[in-house]
């Protein structure tokens, strides 16, 4: 009787790690589609943004960088078997930690241009340029320019120095389009000063200080306005360029620029540091 309820008793056991078993190799495979769907799904919205892109605005590092990482994440989709087998672990890790990091670091510049620190007293405000569309600022550029609006209706005393050159996709100087649109919005053009020979956020601050240095007798404050992802290396450069007292404020980024923005700024911050 002993030996019949142990045989029993070994068999349900026996039964009990099967079924166990069966259960997490479908909970395995079910992750595993899972985890495969989601990758295809976001490799195709970084492809569709970062050609809906190429439409929308002049084309850019951050456009192509937005499309090749929606590649990157379909080919891995693709061959996600192989890929498993096939990486060695350490660069597997490498990998994982470069993703962590850019994610990271994106969320830092984020979190850092939302902190507006301006009092509304300095003395000159810069806007720094962006893309064009005919003589037409582009939707990010307007951003900054209907920033500049509010913050010029509480510090109307403040000199605008608009800045932007002529770029290789445009017909007249950024500085044009926004001294053109801010006058529609009420700013008086005596207020506005244009600087159009700048092509990088490092002239806009190198000729604008040169602008306001012919301005003004003495010291003064500035204060500038850029999306947030760029306002921590805005902030660097006007220092790199011998600009003191700095403030800034920030404009809002549209949902459909935050990846491609992130991905050129993080190595344009890296080019930065690098360089200066």
């Amino acid at each position: 009787m002993c030996y019949i309820y142990y045989v029993k008793k070994r068999d349900i056991y026996k039964t009990d790690f099967n079924v166990k078993k069966r259960m997490v190799n479908i909970m395995v495979k079910y992750n595993y589609i899972v985890w495969r769907i989601l990758i295809i799904v976001l490799g195709t919205a970084l492809i569709v943004n970062g050609l809906l892109l190429f439409f929308r605005t002049n084309f850019n590092l951050g456009n192509v960088l937005t499309a090749g990482l929606g590649i990157a994440f379909l080919l891995y989709a693709i061959y996600f078997d192989w890929v498993h087998e096939k990486f060695p672990k350490w660069l597997k890790i490498i990998l994982s930690l470069g993703i962590s990091a850019v994610v990271l670091f994106s969320s830092f510049l984020f979190i850092y241009g939302l902190n507006d620190n301006v009092d509304y007293k300095e003395d000159a405000f810069i806007v720094l340029g962006a893309a064009v569309q005919g003589d037409t600022p582009s939707l990010a550029l307007a951003d900054r320019l209907d920033a500049t609006v509010k913050y010029h209706k509480q510090n109307p005393s403040a000199v605008i120095v608009v800045s932007g050159g002529k770029g290789p996709q445009e017909n007249v100087t950024e500085a044009y389009a926004m001294e053109k649109y801010l006058v529609t919005k009420g700013i008086p053009q005596n207020k506005i000063v244009k600087e159009e020979k700048a092509t990088s956020t490092y002239e806009n601050f190198l000729f604008s200080k040169e602008i306001l240095d012919n301005t003004f007798d003495g010291e003064y404050s500035i204060a500038y306005v850029s999306n947030e992802y760029h306002i921590y290396r805005a902030g660097g450069i006007a220092k790199s360029v011998g600009f003191t007292n700095i403030t800034h404020i920030h404009c809002g980024t549209r949902w459909y620029s935050v990846v491609t923005g992130t991905l050129r700024e993080c190595l344009a911050v890296l080019k930065f540091c690098i360089l200066d």
